[in-house]
């Protein structure tokens, strides 16, 4: 279930971004212009929301509709957390499968995170979401095809665990944004589970698989189309799920023989090399109901019994993934995550695709380069490089940095001069201390952790 929404009012929403208007660095009576000009411009503007006839599918989608109703879609803010979502699917870090998360969202940005992995036809996920709030804020999770970018499943921080079947072989990405001023610590937790929860063979696992997809036939004249379950002759075949019995024969290459449908998925399921049948076609049956017994009928007469499994959908897919019983839990990690920026301790360090050495090189970043650190997975930090790079590094190869003061002098300072080069704002430097450096600017904090660069003087 979605978690609802509680009525707020209008002038409720937009008061929200007040604090971060508050964050820029201006002088105080600027600030107290600006408060009093929206407060006026909020009353003025507030109005009853109307649904229209086409109402959004999804949280996230009524979400949106509330910010385009208050006007605030139309706001840097409004616009920013539009763009925050877009940006994070550009490319994002990639994951194996388990993988625990843990990360942070602050107040005072506008804040997305993403992860792409690969699915295979069949696989399911399972993903839980725990979110830690000092507010009922929520956070927005989607799972998304990356192919057609289209939305597969969403839900909210409220629902915790979701599953997901994925329709056909790809990569997926699994996005978390938060509302607007929402504050928080989470915990993603993604794992693999077996799709059908009845294994089918009767007593066994996949461990007794011996031969999988793809494997060569008939001095490779063709491909194994499916997986062979080896068991003693007469051990129970069974239904994995509930579904109607299509076909129950004894022909050529699969032997004694048994088609069943499952028409929840639309799949045929294939069992062959019966040594005898137990069900009459058109038969309905349930979850553990006997199929047939374990044999080698058929072209398996040579080898020892066994059950060939296919599946079937649009042609035979690998029916590994739906069966398999023994997927590994995600292991947490404890890295702590109260440093927003951290800095490269060592000569050079490999920013990686994902959380391990196994994941290509995305780039070799120098001593002392500074990153945003945007989540922890295992002994890795995910990290953004200031020129936008998303990748991970080992916690081993980053440092907290250390403060240096400023000179009580003036200068131009950039939120980001590498996308905004022409956005920048002049201040005292007095209220700030350096954290680090990269290229001609040096990277500056103030007292509320804002973060600006300045150029190398």
């Amino acid at each position: 279930m979605e978690g609802k929404v509680k009525p707020k009012s209008c002038f409720t929403e937009k008061l929200k971004s007040i604090p971060m208007i508050q964050s820029f660095i201006m002088p105080r009576f600027l600030k107290s212009i600006s408060i009093l000009l929206l407060l006026t411009l909020t009353l003025a503007s507030c109005k009853r929301e109307t649904l229209g006839i086409f109402s959004p599918k999804t949280e996230k989608e009524r979400y949106l509709q509330q910010l385009k109703a208050s006007g605030i879609d139309k706001s840097i803010l409004g616009k920013s957390w539009v763009a925050a979502g877009n940006e994070a699917l550009n490319n994002p870090p990639q994951l194996d499968i388990p993988a625990a998360i843990r990360g942070s969202f602050k107040s005072k940005s506008v804040q997305a995170n993403a992860w792409q992995l690969n699915l295979q036809k069949g696989a399911t996920l399972q993903v839980a979401f725990i979110w830690e709030s000092q507010d009922s804020s929520r956070v927005f999770l989607e799972i998304i095809d990356a192919k057609s970018m289209k939305d597969e499943m969403a839900t909210t921080s409220f629902d915790e665990r979701i599953e997901f079947e994925a329709e056909q072989s790809g990569t997926y990405f699994i996005r978390i944004q938060p509302e607007l001023m929402a504050e928080g610590n989470y915990d993603l937790i993604v794992e693999n589970r077996s799709t059908y929860a009845i294994f089918p063979v009767q007593g066994k696992t996949s461990a007794a698989i011996q031969s999988f997809w793809g494997a060569g036939r008939d001095g490779g004249q063709r491909k194994h189309e499916g997986i062979d379950i080896f068991a003693v002759r007469g051990t129970p075949v069974v239904a994995p799920v509930s579904g109607v019995v299509t076909s129950v024969k004894e022909t050529g290459r699969g032997g004694k023989q048994v088609w069943l449908r499952d028409n929840k998925r639309g799949w045929n399921l294939y069992f062959a090399h019966l040594d005898s049948q137990t069900v009459n076609n058109l038969q309905r049956v349930s979850p553990g109901d006997t199929l047939g017994l374990v044999g080698n009928t058929g072209n398996a007469k040579t080898t020892p019994p066994h059950l060939h499994f296919g599946i079937y959908s649009s042609g035979a897919f690998d029916p590994f993934p739906v069966v398999k019983d023994n997927y590994s839990k995600a292991i947490s990690g404890n890295l702590p995550l109260e440093n927003e920026v951290m800095l490269v301790r060592s000569a050079t360090a490999n920013l990686r695709q994902g959380p391990s050495t196994d994941f290509a090189s995305l780039a070799m970043l120098d001593s002392k380069t500074p990153v945003w650190v945007e989540s922890a997975v295992g002994e890795w930090y995910q990290v953004r490089t200031p020129t936008g790079i998303k990748g991970f590094l080992s916690a081993n190869l980053l440092a907290a940095p250390q403060e240096t003061s400023l000179s009580n002098s003036a200068s131009y300072v950039f939120r980001d001069p590498f996308a905004a080069p022409s956005d920048s704002i002049y201040v005292a430097l007095d209220n700030f201390v350096k954290i680090g450096s990269y290229l001609e600017y040096d990277l500056i904090r103030d007292r509320d952790d804002n973060l600006f660069f300045v150029p190398i003087l």
